[in-house]
Formats: structure tokens, C-alpha cells, sequence
């Protein structure tokens, strides 16, 4: 249990890390911009290499449930700085 509970700390950290940020940063910028780079950052992360799907990933899902939230669920989310488009 030593050695390959100790590997999986940089990824905890990482996605600690990523939360907080996410959380410092969701107003200012607005949902769709600040969860599309949480995305990105978290799958380039965990999937170096393969930049082009990470993107398309991370703006897919962020325009998804902003979609859903406000749309569907009827639940405003921050825009931010892209709010003259939203």
C-alpha cells in the first residue's frame, strides 16, 4: 500500500488544486470560460499529449451544461467577461 498510494498524491493535488482555482476565478471569468479550462487543465492532465480532444472536450461539456443549467433548469449561472455573448 506504500508505494502506490504515494504515486496518486500529484493527482489529488492537482485536482484540489484545480477546484480552488475553479472556485476563485468562476465569477470574474463566468461559468462557460471557467469550466471549459478546468476541463482542459484536468484532461491534459491526466491525458497529456492529445491537446485538440481535451479542448474540444472541455468547451463541449462547458456549453453543455450551461445549456442545462439555464435553459433546461432554469438556473442562472455567472457569465462573466463573455456576457455580451450569452
Amino acid at each position: 500500500m506504500g508505494d502506490a498510494s504515494a504515486t496518486r498524491w500529484p493527482a489529488v493535488w492537482a485536482v484540489l488544486g484545480s477546484f480552488l482555482v475553479l472556485i476563485a476565478v468562476l465569477e470574474p471569468l463566468g461559468f462557460v470560460l471557467t469550466f471549459a479550462l478546468f476541463l482542459f487543465g484536468l484532461s491534459t492532465f491526466f491525458s497529456p499529449g492529445r491537446w485538440v480532444r481535451n479542448l474540444v472536450t472541455g468547451g463541449g461539456f462547458s456549453l453543455f451544461f450551461y445549456y442545462l443549467f439555464t435553459q433546461v433548469l432554469l438556473q442562472p449561472l455567472p457569465n462573466g467577461i463573455l456576457s455580451p455573448l450569452f
